[in-house]
């Protein structure tokens, strides 16, 4: 989350300083949630930087819930990546603000030999959709047809299956 909010707000047009602050303020929060930080001094930092133009790109509440959660915080991957026995489907999109090159370096390594299908999705991002939330065209297209050449008997594949309204 760290390396993909500063790319934003680099994106976005900040400066240096917007993007220290919003590591520090990231690295607040997460150690709010890891319980190495007291929720007080969490939300000082976040008090710091809230009305800051950049803030929404952070990721980080405004005000602390009463209760830190947020399951996959340290979730190292490659252990169950490397025990797959089943095909793999990964997508990514060609806009992405998260480290896609270190992602899928872990794939190729860690998944057993030929389980592993990647597609990327043109001016797509984190999320297979676009702006209003309609599920992209190309991520229902390729999916269909990642699972139909999986079928014992195919399926005819639908292109664009999903109204775009």
């Amino acid at each position: 989350m760290r390396y993909g909010v500063v790319r934003r707000l680099r994106t976005a047009g900040f400066d240096g300083r917007a993007a220290t602050e919003a590591e520090t303020v990231r690295a607040a929060y997460e150690d709010w949630v890891r319980g190495t930080l007291g929720r007080a001094a969490a939300q000082r930092a976040i008090d710091g930087v809230r009305r800051r133009d950049w803030f929404p790109l952070a990721h980080v509440p405004a005000a602390l819930p009463a209760v830190a959660s947020w399951g996959d915080l340290d979730l190292e991957p490659a252990p169950m990546i490397a025990r797959l026995r089943r095909p793999v489907l990964v997508f990514y999109g060609d806009d992405e603000w998260v480290p896609v090159d270190e992602s899928l370096a872990v794939w190729r390594r860690e998944c057993p030999a030929g389980l592993l299908t990647e597609r990327t999705l043109p001016d797509s991002g984190h999320l297979p959709s676009d702006p209003a939330g309609r599920v992209d065209p190309v991520y229902s297209t390729e999916l269909l047809r990642w699972v139909d050449a999986r079928l014992d008997t195919p399926a005819e594949v639908i292109e664009h299956p999903f109204p775009s309204e």
